[in-house]
């Protein structure tokens, strides 16, 4: 408001010029009418402004020379809008001559003026309309007065303004205010004496949306050169409401026990013996009411070329109550030393403060300290966090608790970090902060704010995500069973393109014991990078259920569709445990080992699934598949081709196996496998197949070749089957697969098997010698071995002419034999 207070000061002076002048007009009998057009022209031509007189000038004798002077206006100077810079409706003074010139004392009676109204305007090249053309010169005068021209001493008997309205608009800044209903009553203004003052207005920031109200009340003393005011016990009440204040309105009072303004050597503003306090009811976020209270020993404040606010120690206390607040209250004292702000600049230091807060059952200290600046500060401390309920936090700001599958999750949180604010980032070192079960440590920092990049190296002691996931989708991870295979469809989570694309991290993750998407991981360490849209998590790795993981995962969502791409190895996992946690299942055991790249596009995981290409190789160890017993299978498969009585079901069926080994290509989330060697006791298998990971099923043809003769587990060996080829199936959903034997085929191989051997004893022999035989091997054999050893000189036999019949029987009995084994597969 100093523009105001400057055109009020100098309207009082256009005022005692105009009062002056009309007690002279007076005593040498001037008509005030042919006075009036007089008056504007010598204004015009002081100022370069119309001054414009609609009411008449009234001049009054009784008790002394008076002037009363209806509306009246000033207009604005070149190159500014039309219009007004400043008017009144009605005003009044009175003068007492002899004083004047006598004493050389100005004694005016009581100002009244009605209706003042000022319109303040700052163009944008800085010129301002209350700048006068006459200011220089003005000035020079009132510093070099001309010899007994001066005045020793004035008296105002007061100042009254009713109904004023004062309007200030900066086309350089862009903002507006606005004032109204300005009233303004002061006692009898005489340099050196006490007096008293009241002023009052609705005020408005038209641009900024903030509206309110101000009132000041105070004892008042000028000093005889007018260079200083003295303000004894003011009291500013305020109440402001609008979309700057966070809640329905800001109440609130300000008093001091002085309050000195100087005008020289530069314009400062001191307070001493600060109090003060305010109320916001209605604030937003936390939802409640706020009071609060401040002290402070002193205070000052510079104005114009050396503006600068100074406050050696403030001290503040702060409460907000409100029904939803657990425990009904939040509470926090601030206290700070050594603060110094260059307004004008807004920069500015801190010795130190203190910010204790409490409530929701946990206290935060801050400490701090640095330097402050428009474009960026230097600040730096340490804070301490009492353990708090991140949930009854989010519930007292007006925010939702997040829906988590573990409704205790969210409950604890509290640590100490050292923090580090900086011109254009945030950091946190020494981090010692424990969520729940979990304890992190570390650092975390936020370099650039308008598009934040962050870096981290943290370390957790353990984590179970699971526990923070929506119960749905911690129920969907969980879940494995064959309603999840075959019928109900889990809701796809959606990758963030959006957030990948604007997300930028560096940096580094360690996590003792993990649990995600029920699966247990040890010793987990991660790299991350993101930035432009593109995520990279390498290398990745971890150790679980007995076995080693390593590997990497990129996420590239520059394009319309994100592009995800892994490498993944495996060694020694524990592929029965890792089924278990994840989808409760039993089915399969044994060490599983394997490598596997691929990639597929979507922005849902089942879109990439089901584009998902690439290459696989897996082994298993020492395994087992349970819930099927093949050679009960194959048991009952042959009984029901002899007609014999069906073998009992065994209790716990299972198939053990000795070692597998699976190669193949991944399409468009099909794995199809081009090599498929397993072994299990009697029996080495082979074949090719698909296993569908969209839909969750397999269905793989396999050949089992019975190498040696089958002794099950009740004793019985089943001779008949050693050498055969069985087909058989394993078809349907992941978790339960069915396994078929193919009887025709079976039947086909049983009944070639017999004809074999009866072919081969009407041939002259059978398939091996028999046990105990003490016959050499066969003549080729012998030569083979014999050409194997070329220095050897075997003993020379007499060669016997073969028969035309017998080369035929040894040609039939080569052609009958079974085909050789299959190799077995090489262990992991």
């Amino acid at each position: 408001m100093k523009p105001a207070l400057k055109i009020l000061l100098g309207l009082a002076g256009v005022l005692l010029v105009l009062a002056v002048g009309l007690a002279i007009a007076v005593a040498v009998l001037f008509d005030p009418k042919e006075f009036q057009p007089l008056l504007a022209q010598s204004v015009e031509k002081a100022t370069g402004r119309r001054l414009t007189i609609e009411g008449e000038l009234g001049l009054g004798f009784l008790p002394c020379c008076s002037i009363r002077l209806g509306h009246a206006a000033l207009g604005n100077p070149p190159g500014f809008p039309a219009g007004d810079f400043a008017s009144v409706d009605k005003a009044d003074l009175s003068i007492r001559i002899w004083p004047l010139l006598t004493a050389r004392r100005v004694e005016i009676g009581l100002v009244r003026l009605d209706g003042l109204a000022a319109n303040l305007i700052v163009r944008k090249d800085g010129l301002a309309n209350w700048k006068f053309s006459g200011d220089e010169a003005g000035a020079t005068a009132a510093g070099n007065p001309a010899r007994g021209a001066s005045t020793t001493s004035f008296r105002i008997g007061g100042l009254h303004i009713r109904d004023g309205r004062v309007a200030y608009r900066d086309e350089q800044a862009g903002s507006a205010y606005r004032a109204e209903g300005l009233q303004l009553e002061t006692g009898a203004l005489s340099p050196g004496q006490p007096f008293d003052v009241q002023f009052s207005t609705r005020f408005a920031d038209t641009s900024g949306g903030l509206a309110g109200e101000l009132a000041l009340r105070a004892g008042a003393l000028l000093e005889a050169d007018a260079s200083r005011l003295t303000l004894v016990k003011p009291v500013f009440d305020f109440d402001l409401s609008g979309t700057p204040v966070p809640a329905k309105s800001l109440k609130g009072r300000l008093g001091a026990s002085g309050m000195t303004l100087d005008a020289q050597p530069a314009t400062r503003l001191r307070f001493t013996a600060i109090e003060g306090g305010f109320t916001a009811p209605g604030l937003k976020s936390p939802a409640g009411d706020l009071s609060a209270n401040f002290t402070a020993a002193e205070a000052s404040l510079g104005m114009g070329a050396g503006s600068g606010l100074e406050v050696p120690a403030l001290k503040a206390a702060l409460e907000v109550k409100g029904r939803d607040i657990p425990g009904g209250s939040l509470a926090a004292s601030v206290s700070l030393t050594g603060l110094t702000l260059d307004t004008g600049q807004m920069a500015g230091s801190i010795r130190s403060f203190d910010v204790d807060a409490s409530g929701l059952g946990a206290c935060l200290a801050l400490r701090g300290g640095g330097r402050l600046g428009a474009k960026g500060s230097s600040l730096a401390g340490t804070l301490a966090l009492e353990p708090v309920s991140p949930r009854s936090l989010l519930a007292a700001l007006g925010e939702p608790a997040p829906h988590t599958a573990d409704p205790q999750a969210l409950t604890r949180l509290g640590g100490s970090a050292a923090w580090a604010l900086g011109s254009d980032s945030l950091d946190l070192q020494k981090l010692d902060l424990r969520l729940d079960d979990t304890r992190l440590s570390g650092s975390l920092g936020i370099h650039g704010f308008d598009k934040p990049a962050t870096r981290f190296d943290l370390r957790a002691d353990q984590l179970d995500l699971d526990r923070y996931l929506a119960p749905s989708a911690g129920k969907a991870a969980g879940s494995g069973g064959a309603g999840s295979a075959a019928g109900t469809k889990t809701v796809a989570d959606d990758i963030p393109v959006a957030t990948l694309r604007s997300l930028r991290l560096d940096g580094r993750i360690a996590i003792g014991k993990l649990v995600f998407a029920g699966t247990h991981l040890d010793e987990v360490s991660a790299t991350l990078q993101a930035d432009g849209g593109r995520l990279r998590i390498d290398p990745l790795s971890a150790r679980l259920y007995g076995g080693s993981y390593r590997g990497s995962i990129g996420i590239d969502a520059t394009g319309p569709k994100a592009r995800v791409t892994l490498d993944q190895q495996i060694s020694g996992l524990q592929v029965g445990d890792v089924l278990k946690d994840r989808y409760q299942s039993d089915k399969l055991a044994g060490a599983l080992s394997g490598h596997i790249t691929a990639s597929g596009t979507g922005n849902s995981s089942d879109a990439i699934l089901a584009t998902l290409g690439g290459n696989v190789a897996l082994s298993l160890a020492d395994g087992a598949y349970r819930g099927t017993d093949l050679w009960h299978e194959i048991s009952s498969a042959r009984a029901r081709i002899k007609g014999e009585p069906q073998p009992p079901a065994p209790a716990k069926p299972q198939t053990p196996l000795n070692a597998l080994e699976l190669a193949g290509t991944l399409e468009d989330g099909v794995l199809r496998t081009s090599r498929l060697l397993a072994e299990i006791p009697f029996i080495r298998l082979s074949g090719t197949g698909g296993l569908n990971l969209v839909a969750r099923s397999m269905d793989y043809a396999l050949q089992a070749q019975v190498f040696e003769t089958p002794v099950l587990a009740d004793g019985r060996a089943l001779k008949d089957l050693k050498g055969l080829s069985i087909p058989l199936t394993v078809k349907g959903p992941l978790d339960q697969p069915k396994v078929g034997v193919d009887l025709k085929n079976m039947v086909a191989g049983i009944a070639t098997g017999k004809l074999r051997e009866q072919l081969l004893r009407k041939l002259g022999g059978d398939e091996q010698p028999p046990a105990g035989s003490t016959a050499g091997p066969p003549a080729d054999q012998a030569a083979a071995a014999g050409s194997a050893q070329p220095d050897a000189q075997p003993p020379q036999q007499p060669q016997k002419a073969e028969k035309p019949r017998d080369i035929l029987k040894r040609g039939l009995r080569d052609l009958l034999k079974p085909p050789p084994e299959p190799a077995a597969p090489a262990q992991p």
